[in-house]
């Protein structure tokens, strides 16, 4: 939108973090289960790791990208009523 004026990314990058938390929660719980001997049950690890490998990187490659093609208006900033003086 045009009159927007917070990019979304930004916004919405914190909220991926909840996705990449509960996937370590899921992981460390599947683990404290398991017993020394029995590891068929590392077959249900899989999917965590792979949403989390594929959120944090699209996550990082947005904000490379909205970094890339940041600009700042710095009248703006220095005639800021909380500007340092």
């Amino acid at each position: 939108m045009p009159q927007k004026k917070n990019p979304d990314i930004p916004e919405l990058m914190p909220r991926k973090s909840g996705r990449v938390t509960g996937n370590l929660m899921s992981l460390i719980t599947l683990v404290k289960g398991l017993p020394m001997t029995y590891n068929r049950d590392l077959q249900e690890d899989k999917e965590p790791i792979f949403d989390t490998v594929d959120t944090v990187s699209a996550s990082v490659a947005i904000m490379a990208e909205l970094l890339d093609h940041l600009e700042f208006n710095e009248h703006a900033s220095k005639t800021a009523p909380w500007a340092a003086t």
